[in-house]
């Protein structure tokens, strides 16, 4: 079995420079192994990279060829276009534009060369209520047509998505589907193609024992799983599934069932998804070779950037003492913009995020509240699980292509800040005049020091017992409560928060 490998894309939509995607490969026997994950911020170019394959799927089912409309022609490379998709066997699908006509042809390196089925799924997911569509099939004007404007899948092209439900009951394989979509839903459903008097074609659910009605008053979540559902059915080991966005309209319990079933499918096929939630980033899969990628739009064009060193992340989601640094709040690493505050531990940032609150909700002049506002928003999730793990995180947000990370570690970390610096120089690092963010006690409790006392001293001794009760403890910036301790600690803050305000936002 030969899977595709690598996408490049040139001159469509938003690559005015050559884009280079490189997909997951299946291994066939770890769940997830085959599992692109694309993400980044809106317009960033994630559809993008989808619609190249799908331009390629239209064409395959359009007699190799298609037209590129000119507004999916980059005008900065001359308005041609060129997608190419690479095999593991370094063999290629092009599809390309001659000069400025908006005529792509499709090419085969060799004609009997693996042409995988690729089944495309757009983020605009539509369910007529009604259809006339008969069951034969299409011209090929009409599937031109249609594969342009609506979603399509190679080799089986019908007008109305009940022409596909239509085809999986002629097969005998409804129930095999519903099973399927129950499966994602948590209860079962139950449906039927129907006929009304008008010869409308349109699918009947069945809500309870008394209550009947059509796709007309079905909620777009469910919608959504019937389309899922269908691509994944469809599909057979081998093949390419395309999702935009599979999150639409699913509540976030459907969402962690549609990735068990991606996970399950992708061991032995290919399936890339563009997705701006964080319970499709699955910390296995991604261990059994999934591929994360973040797309970001630049000045000089599209970028995608490959977490390649799965050791680091690896070693993140296997420290156990803090099994929080890559859980769902943690994981909009992988979803945030290019700004980032980086601090040691989950301690951190609830009281960073205090002292920020402080800063906007007491009397502060208006230019320090702003700037304050706009730098909270940067915190990243529960901190780096210490200053030892500071360096795995760096180096995923060096991966990731994160331009801008601010990194402040407590003030008896001096010597690891020193070196995060000279390992990481395109990012600011920085400690407080404290050993910590706020005053902590000592860690034994007063019932382990009577214990200690009675073991070693009949008699109790007042300066030993303090001595014992200040084991652990340090001074911080902050008092234990999180207040500020004078007017020092006040303006200490200030002073940070204003500086990395014109680190994100003024100085380059």
């Amino acid at each position: 079995m030969s899977y595709y490998k690598e996408l490049k894309i040139l001159g469509f939509r938003g690559f005015s420079q050559e884009g280079k995607i490189e997909f997951a490969i299946p291994n066939e026997k770890e769940e997830g192994s085959g599992l692109t994950i694309l993400m980044g911020e809106n317009n960033s170019g994630k559809t993008s990279i989808l619609e190249a394959l799908r331009m390629i799927d239209i064409a395959k089912s359009n007699g190799n060829q298609i037209e590129i409309s000119e507004g999916k022609r980059n005008r900065i490379n001359g308005s041609s276009v060129k997608i190419t998709l690479i095999t593991e066997e370094e063999e290629e699908i092009v599809l390309t534009t001659e000069d400025d006509s908006p005529s792509a042809k499709l090419k085969f390196e060799k004609e009997k060369m693996n042409k995988n089925n690729i089944y495309a799924l757009k983020s605009k997911r539509e369910m007529s209520t009604f259809d006339y569509t008969s069951n034969g099939p299409l011209s090929k004007k009409q599937i031109r047509e249609y594969s342009l404007d609506r979603d399509s899948h190679s080799n089986r092209v019908r007008e109305m998505f009940w022409s596909r439900l239509k085809d999986i009951e002629k097969k005998n394989k409804k129930k095999e589907y519903s099973e399927l979509i129950d499966a994602i839903i948590g209860k079962k459903l139950e449906w039927v193609l129907e006929v009304n008097d008008a010869e409308q074609n349109y699918i009947k659910y069945k809500i309870n024992e008394k209550e009947n009605h059509n796709s007309e008053g079905i909620g777009d979540g469910i919608i959504n799983v019937f389309f899922l559902a269908e691509k994944l059915f469809e599909s057979e080991k081998g093949d390419l599934i395309v999702i935009d966005e599979p999150e639409l309209s699913l509540h976030p319990s459907l969402q962690k069932n549609v990735l068990k079933k991606l996970l399950k499918f992708s061991k032995d096929r290919q399936i890339i998804i563009s997705t701006h939630s964080p319970y499709f980033i699955d910390s296995k899969a991604i261990i059994n070779g999934a591929k994360l990628i973040r797309i970001v739009k630049e000045e000089e064009g599209i970028e995608c950037y490959s977490l390649n060193n799965v050791e680091i992340f690896k070693k993140s989601t296997e420290n156990f003492s803090n099994p929080h640094i890559l859980g769902l709040v943690a994981k909009e690493i992988f979803f945030s913009g290019d700004k980032i505050i980086l601090v040691e531990g989950q301690e951190d940032v609830v009281y960073y995020k205090k002292i920020f609150d402080t800063f906007i909700n007491v009397n502060t002049e208006n230019d320090l509240k702003e700037k304050t506002e706009k730098v909270k928003n940067f915190l990243f999730g529960w901190g780096c699980g210490g200053a030892e793990n500071a360096r795995n995180m760096l180096e995923m947000f060096r991966e990731f292509g994160y331009k801008k990370i601010f990194c402040i570690l407590d003030g008896d970390k001096k010597d690891k800040m020193e070196e995060l610096k000279k390992e990481y120089p395109e990012y600011r690092f920085t400690t407080i005049s404290k050993d910590d963010i706020r005053d902590k006690k000592g860690k034994l409790k007063k019932k382990e020091i009577e214990i200690i006392f009675g073991i070693f001293n009949s008699e109790k001794d007042e300066n030993k017992r303090r001595r014992l009760e200040a084991l652990g403890s340090k001074e911080g910036l902050l008092k234990e409560n999180g207040d500020f301790k004078n007017n020092e600690s006040k303006k200490e803050m200030k002073e940070l928060i204003l500086c990395m305000y014109d680190y994100f936002f003024e100085k380059q």
